[in-house]
């Protein structure tokens, strides 16, 4: 999975399994005590959907640039089973 776009803030991951939800999200980024980061709540969660089903796209909103930053060593981490 490829994580991006930590500027504002923010970062786009990409590659995700289908089954993955919001919540899938947030656990991924908090049992990783390590990025030091406040925990991610699903409010700060877009899963992209493509006509109804999950596109494999989400969006994650940090609570700043510095934090997304941190984030994007989870780039092209596993996630699911």
């Amino acid at each position: 999975m490829e994580v991006s776009w930590p500027a504002m803030g923010g970062s786009q991951l990409r590659g995700l399994p289908f089954s993955v939800g919001d919540d899938d999200i947030c656990q991924w980024f908090n049992e990783d005590k390590t990025l030091g980061i406040a925990p991610v709540v699903k409010d700060n969660v877009l899963v992209v959907m493509d006509h109804g089903r999950p596109s494999g796209v989400a969006f994650v909103e940090f609570m700043s640039p510095a934090e997304a930053t941190a984030a994007m060593a989870k780039n092209k981490q596993m996630m699911g089973k």
